[in-house]
């Protein structure tokens, strides 16, 4: 079973915080959340990269957003309700990377969050896991 880490380091008390994904994201994709702190009507990115020699398909509007709650990682809602996705399944090249910009809705609570989502193996039936780099929101 994997687990997350969290560590704090920094200096005169100004921390940052840094969650360690569980090792489920392939070798060579990269997952991850440009920023470390976000507040309020800010706007995260959140990018995946593609550094194998596979097309992937994804979509990113349909990764999980998840809060840490001091035992483990919980789903929680990211946008407003009526809000939807588009479902097209986008393709990926080779060392070429993608980008998700999420806004920050006030029913964000603070807290430890990072996003979860799956990728495709193109012309396979694997759909691995991805997950981001935590981060948070104040």
């Amino acid at each position: 079973m994997a687990v997350a880490v969290i560590a704090t380091v920094g200096c005169a008390g100004a921390g940052i915080l840094e969650v360690l994904p569980e090792s489920s994201t392939p070798e060579g994709i990269g997952f991850a959340v440009r920023d470390t702190l976000f507040g309020t009507g800010d706007t995260i990115t959140l990018v995946l990269t593609n550094g194998t020699a596979k097309e992937i398909g994804y979509n990113l509007c349909l990764s999980h957003l998840e809060r840490w709650d001091g035992k483990g990682w919980r789903s929680v809602r990211k946008m407003p309700e009526g809000s939807e996705c588009t479902l097209p399944l986008y393709r990926l090249t080779p060392g070429d990377s993608a980008q998700y910009r999420q806004p920050v809705y006030a029913f964000i609570e603070g807290g430890t969050y990072r996003f979860r989502d799956s990728i495709e193996w193109l012309g396979d039936v694997s759909r691995p896991e991805v997950i981001s780099n935590g981060f948070r929101v104040r």
